[in-house]
């Protein structure tokens, strides 16, 4: 307990496939490992391959070993046996109490380590729902797990429901480091729109995110092109453009359609804070979304969101912030959300600050990661330590 004279450290061994910024999950698997290994408890990590996150997750992880292709154990029979040797004698070598599978993709992987090193696995959810192709082992898998949580209770639901046969699923609602993720003033949003060739008194539109189908970037784009008679009015794409088969022709449709309408399209980068700082509004038009991490960073930071109301999302649009949510797939209403809040900083000073306000109280990291340290703590396993606090 941590508000007593004694509480539990749990030793996590954590599976990251990349060390970089892949996505919302990539964030969140990152903010959360560091804010546990802070508390005092020993994360060690499985990992594929090196990325811009390298340099964090080398510092707050107890060891690191590396497993080359991480992402291939499920299709090749001898690199996955080798591989997962390899990561049940890290298991054993670093004493581990728990296996954090922090995606369903490598469940088979992590129960197959967990197996053979005698560790209990954890499995966190922040899928929409289970695939549609499985690997060999992988609804036995499930079964062989200690405890499930999910993002949110949408996504608590929908895995529950599913055909596969697993544990009861606890929702545990994401969280972001409210003290990073903070408004900016006047000057610091102008000098990044100065930066991006963007004028100090635009209306700046922003989607960040994966520029996938699912995302309905699109649709957002689409949602612009009806807004063109609003003056000085900007659509700002940042992004990682995913070479997926079968995207190609709407990546090409779509890329059409930005320039047309002179969007400002940026490659994707580990720091995107000072992108979403510098926005009016911030736009999640997504199809589908387990939690919606795109969502909270922007209020975070003081910027309204209009998003889809979809999976996750309308647990965090909740209250009077669900007057911003949208039909899925739907241009008309996000245009016309976007024109209801066009020159909000004037006429309504006060909405950046009701934004942030609400996500603090409700998703902040350290609310996170008392539910998580507390789940964590309740899987039972063959050894713990106690520390005692003066």
């Amino acid at each position: 307990m941590r508000d007593g004279k004694v509480w539990w450290t749990v030793r996590i061994l954590t599976i990251c496939p990349i060390l970089g910024s892949q996505g919302g999950l990539a964030r969140e698997q990152l903010s959360l490992c560091q804010a546990l290994a802070d508390r005092g408890h020993q994360v060690d990590v499985i990992y594929g391959a090196e990325r811009d996150f390298s340099d964090q997750w080398h510092e707050l992880a107890h060891s690191m070993t590396q497993i080359r292709k991480l992402n291939q154990l499920n299709r090749r029979p001898f690199g996955f046996s080798l591989g997962i040797v390899r990561g049940a004698l890290a298991a054993r070598k670093q004493h581990a109490d728990v296996i954090y599978v922090y995606s369903p993709n490598y469940v088979v992987c992590g129960t197959a380590i967990g197996i053979l090193s005698r560790t209990p696995v954890v499995l966190w959810l922040a899928f929409r729902g289970p695939p549609k192709k499985r690997p060999w082992g992988y609804q036995r898998s499930f079964q062989r797990v200690a405890k499930i949580m999910a993002i949110s209770q949408a996504t608590a639901k929908l895995w529950s429901s599913s055909d596969i046969p697993m544990p009861e699923v606890t929702p545990v609602l994401g969280a972001i480091d409210m003290s990073y993720y903070v408004p900016a003033s006047p000057d610091e949003r102008n000098a990044t729109r100065a930066s991006l060739g963007i004028d100090d008194d635009a209306f700046v539109v922003l989607f960040a995110g994966r520029i996938v189908p699912d995302k309905g970037v699109d649709v957002l784009v689409e949602a612009f092109g009806q807004l063109t008679d609003v003056p000085k009015i900007r659509l700002v794409l940042i992004g990682n453009i995913f070479q997926r088969d079968g995207h190609q022709v709407w990546r090409e449709r779509l890329r059409r359609s930005a320039d047309a309408l002179d969007v400002l399209w940026l490659e994707g980068r580990a720091d995107v804070l000072p992108i979403i700082q510098m926005a009016d509004v911030a736009v999640v038009p997504s199809l589908h979304e387990a939690f919606g991490r795109s969502v909270c960073e922007p209020l975070a930071c003081g910027v309204p969101v209009v998003a889809s109301e979809v999976g996750g999302i309308p647990e965090i649009l909740s209250g009077w912030l669900a007057d911003y949510l949208v039909p899925p797939s739907d241009a008309s209403a996000i245009a016309t959300k976007i024109q209801s809040l066009i020159g909000w900083r004037t006429s309504d000073p006060d909405l950046g600050s009701r934004c942030r306000k609400d996500v603090v109280a409700r998703l902040d990291l350290p609310r996170f990661v008392d539910q998580i340290e507390s789940e964590l703590s309740m899987v039972p396993r063959s050894e713990q330590r106690t520390v005692r606090q003066e």
